[in-house]
């Protein structure tokens, strides 16, 4: 975890299963960490954590667990620029300012969109979704302009614990604009049944010098399906089509935190919810 702004958070700021902490080593550098009037934001298996406790805990440094000052937060007019007596300023290794607009470059907030040096910008048309494990999601990347010549990018897997090949695939290598095209959408299906890959975070880089990314990150939280063990059969009534089937979750566990929902899919749809039921089956 490195360069990351996390800012009045409902709940907590980071939630660091134990399972991750097993998965060391681990990079805690330079993150801003800000919650006014919560002093342990950090929840790690069943402890709240400071930030100072949480940095000791991975061996970080460069942290900052208070307000980075940000220009303008109003809703409309945001900018992410740090005012002259932020402690941010010079704050991260090697003196660098902590901030996004020091991170990530020209963005909708605290740059101005013509600084960028390239002719056309592409960017996602979300920040964030959310996909079952089973399911297939669309990625729209939109240009803000069109161009009279072929632009291409690519997309690439740049965090999270999702591998590309095993738990997501796109199915396809660059992605061209051609002369005119401002919008293209973008297959990716997911799979793998680890109890652990719960998210990917997907980057658009582009392959041609006339094009920019703006904003070029999507996150991807993939929704946890249980393994439902070996096929059963059961027998119809023979008159109308239909039997009787009783749904039985009571096995099923999540090792980090509790289940919140049980819900029975077929072919997409909801057939019934809860940790037992039942539901008529032709």
């Amino acid at each position: 975890m490195r360069n990351n702004i996390v800012y009045e958070c409902d709940g907590y700021a980071i939630n660091f299963s134990d399972s991750a902490k097993a998965s060391g080593p681990h990079v805690f550098l330079d993150n801003i960490v800000y919650s006014r009037g919560n002093r342990r934001p950090i929840r790690q298996g069943y402890s709240n954590l400071s930030l100072a406790d949480f940095e000791e805990l991975l061996g970080g440094e460069g942290n900052l667990s208070d307000s980075p000052d940000f220009t303008s937060l109003t809703i409309g007019q945001e900018d992410f620029t740090l005012r002259d007596n932020s402690v941010a300023k010079a704050y991260g290794y090697g003196g660098v300012d902590l901030g996004a607009y020091a991170v990530y470059g020209p963005s909708p907030a605290g740059a101005e969109m013509d600084e960028a040096s390239q002719c056309v910008q592409a960017y996602f048309d979300a920040y964030m979704a959310r996909v079952r494990r089973d399911g297939q999601a669309e990625v729209v990347i939109r240009l803000t302009k069109a161009w009279d010549a072929p632009l291409s990018f690519r997309l690439t897997a740049t965090a999270g614990d999702s591998r590309e090949g095993e738990d997501f695939e796109t199915g396809l290598g660059e992605i061209v604009f051609n002369p005119g095209e401002t919008e293209k959408r973008v297959p990716v299906d997911f799979k793998g049944m680890s109890a652990y890959d719960e998210l990917v975070a997907l980057r658009l880089v582009p392959q041609s010098d006339a094009a920019g990314a703006l904003c070029a990150f999507q996150v991807f939280q993939i929704g946890k399906t249980a393994d439902a063990g070996p096929d059963m059969e059961a027998y119809v009534d023979a008159a109308s089509g239909y039997g009787l089937v009783t749904f039985d979750a009571t096995a099923s566990c999540d090792p980090e935190e509790k289940i919140v929902r049980y819900v029975w899919i077929e072919d997409g749809d909801t057939i019934a919810e809860g940790q037992t039921a039942e539901a008529e089956l032709s």
